[in-house]
């Protein structure tokens, strides 16, 4: 609902009160690509969801070995609580996907020592704060 009054034009806590206004233009901006309606709207989370799983696959490789991060993603792909939340309309799968990005990122820095790899888990940690507030990472 949120999406569809900022796609009407509302700003934001100005005109209404809403979620956080990453979620709330990610997801405005989703719809517009592909339409406001029901299967649509899940799509997103479901496709963060999805996205999340491949991210947790490069993260366990960069750890570990290939065998391990095949089956950390499969592990991940059939937990029941994620197939339920993979299909909501809630902010989770977005901050999931941000929080592991950044998470993916501290890791490529202690493996290679460049700083630009910090910057990158800063700006993720920040988004994902922005799309939801207790996603801050201490």
């Amino acid at each position: 609902m949120d999406a569809v009054l900022a796609l009407d034009g509302r700003i934001p806590v100005a005109h209404y009160m809403s979620r956080e206004p990453l979620y709330v233009y990610s997801f405005a901006g989703f719809l517009e690509l592909f339409g406001t309606n029901f299967i649509s709207a899940r799509l997103l989370p479901a496709i963060c969801s999805l996205l999340v799983g491949f991210v947790i696959f490069f993260l366990a490789k960069a750890l570990f070995d290939f065998k391990v991060a095949l089956l950390s993603s499969a592990i991940y792909w059939i937990l029941p609580l994620e197939l339920v939340q993979s299909v909501k309309i809630t902010t989770e799968p977005l901050v999931m996907l941000l929080t592991c990005l950044a998470f993916y990122a501290v890791v490529k820095f202690s493996l290679t020592r460049q700083r630009l790899w910090l910057v990158i888990a800063g700006v993720l940690s920040a988004l994902g704060f922005y799309a939801r507030n207790s996603a801050l990472i201490v």
